[in-house]
């Protein structure tokens, strides 16, 4: 259970990272701590999203990378939406280049 549970959260991150929506530096004027906001549009597939709060759990997880990141490189991560992604049937087989490919095609960047 713990290992299928992490894999499926590799995934998402995975995901996650490939939906990147963009990287900018902060305002001079702003008294944030980090120096640059990495935002996310998170693509969540369907075995993801039939656990209870998912989104939750998600949005959870990234709010704690970002802690992390914000204190080691002074980036912080920001969840910009969930959206639902439905994986190809033959997903498990697919290199990552190709859902990549497949994400690009079905979810837009903003």
């Amino acid at each position: 259970m713990m290992k299928t549970f992490a894999l499926d959260f590799l995934r998402i991150v995975v995901f996650a990272l490939a939906m990147l929506t963009g990287v900018h530096n902060a305002s001079a004027g702003q008294s944030d701590t980090w120096s640059r906001t990495i935002k996310l549009r998170i693509a969540a597939d369907m075995d993801s999203r039939q656990r209870p709060d998912w989104e939750s759990e998600i949005r959870s997880s990234i709010n704690r990378v970002s802690a992390i990141w914000v204190r080691a490189f002074g980036i912080r991560w920001e969840v910009v939406d969930v959206v639902p992604w439905d994986a190809p049937a033959e997903s498990k087989f697919l290199s990552t280049g190709e859902l990549f490919g497949h994400l690009k095609a079905n979810i837009a960047l903003s």
